[in-house]
Order: structure tokens, then C-alpha cells, then sequence
């Protein structure tokens, strides 16, 4: 148990004396050092490592759902709600950056909230934006993770999404964890395909956006969405 507390102390000295993302330089120390303040008397640092490998990154862990967390072995009703909290404050920050104004006047915002949002993570994730009648925002929803065929179950799931908000439009994006922005040929066909479906329910998909760790690319303004 000295031992234990011994860690944690060095842990806490480093965030007080260089700050988080300083302080810790890999994924496993930072989620370390936040589960010893849910996890007493115990060496965080393998379930810390397990949490990892299930949801590929620092980001992916604090982003899991309370129920995805509870899954993994080692992880108790605490911790889970512990962790799950960051995913809640992380949703109500971002939604404050876009809930003002016409989000389609504000191209740049949304840019920058993708990157935040998507642009580092290791694996793929489908986001959609749903906006009012004057193109406000009203809420997100990260609908898919990974690479499997979105092209049957895609537009089902956005436009039940997109009626029980009641939205009057949407705008989609999906990351690319290589970096790249260059959409392929399907993410083409997929936004055709959408806008199509939307459209015979009165829902208007203004774009799809592709997300790079540090660019995002609008295939409306590329000329690829019509």
C-alpha cells in the first residue's frame, strides 16, 4: 500500500508542477492517474492499459458509454461513472461552441469542432449534426464506430435520429484515423444516397465532411455532393 501511495503522490507532482498533457506523456498514464482518483489503494496502471486496448486511445476510453465501460472486467459503477462524466462534460462543452446562430453561415466552427470532436481518433466514427428549420443546432450523435457496411443501416439510423429531434436538417462527417481528407468513392455514393433517402422525409442533408487530424474537407464545397 506504500508503494501505491508513493505513485500516486509522484503522479499528482508531476500534474501539479508541469500540467496534464505535459505531465503525461503516454495515453496509459493519463488514464492512470485519473482512475486513482475513483480507485483507492490499488495500482491502477493494467486496468488502465485494458482500457486502452478495448477502445483504442485516451480519447476513445473517455468517450465510451457508461454501459461500454462497464463491459470491460475490473471496471465497477464508480469508475464507470467517473469516466463516463468526461464523455458528459466534453458533449456539453463542444454543444456550447456550436449552439449559437446559423451553423451553416459558420462553416469554420463546425471545422474546428470536428477536428476536437473526431480528428484524433484511431478508429472510424460516422457524427451527425442536427439542425432546426433556421439551421441552428440542436444536438450530435456519434451513430457509428469502424468500418463495417453503413450502406443499409446508414440512412435508416440517421433519419430516425434526425424525427425524434425533430430536425429539419443534418450535416454528417466521418474521420479518416490515417489523417488523409480525400473522400473515396463510396463516402460519394453514401452522401448521395443519403440525401436522397432524407429528402422524401422533408430532411435536407446540407454536407458530409470528411475529418483529418488537422484539415477537414466539405464535399460540398469540393463539387462532390450533387
Amino acid at each position: 500500500m506504500a508503494e501505491h501511495s508513493g505513485h500516486r503522490k509522484r503522479l499528482w507532482d508531476r500534474y501539479l508542477a508541469q500540467g496534464f498533457k505535459d505531465g503525461f506523456h503516454h495515453d496509459y498514464e493519463k488514464l492512470e492517474f485519473l482512475l486513482t482518483q475513483v480507485i483507492p489503494r490499488k495500482d491502477t496502471k493494467p486496468l488502465a492499459k485494458e482500457l486502452l486496448a478495448q477502445f483504442g486511445s485516451f480519447s476513445g476510453v473517455l468517450m465510451a458509454s457508461r454501459a461500454a465501460l462497464l463491459a470491460v472486467e475490473g471496471v465497477g459503477e464508480r469508475t464507470a461513472g467517473f469516466l463516463s462524466l468526461f464523455r458528459e462534460v466534453t458533449r456539453t462543452l463542444n454543444e456550447e461552441k456550436l449552439s449559437s446562430g446559423d451553423l451553416l453561415s459558420s462553416p469554420d466552427k463546425v471545422k474546428t469542432f470536428l477536428i476536437r470532436e473526431i480528428g484524433w481518433e484511431e478508429a472510424e466514427y460516422f457524427l451527425v449534426l442536427f439542425l432546426d428549420s433556421q439551421n441552428r443546432f440542436i444536438r450530435y450523435e456519434r451513430l457509428f464506430r469502424g468500418t463495417h457496411d453503413r450502406s443499409a443501416v446508414f440512412p435508416r439510423e440517421v433519419a430516425k435520429e434526425a424525427l425524434a429531434c425533430n430536425a429539419a436538417g443534418i450535416l454528417i462527417a466521418h474521420n479518416h484515423p490515417s489523417g488523409s481528407v480525400s473522400p473515396s468513392r463510396e463516402d460519394v455514393g453514401l452522401t448521395k444516397k443519403l440525401a436522397k433517402s432524407l429528402s422524401t422525409l422533408g430532411l435536407k442533408l446540407h454536407d458530409h465532411f470528411v475529418v483529418g487530424k488537422n484539415d477537414v474537407l466539405s464535399l460540398r464545397e469540393k463539387g462532390l455532393f450533387g
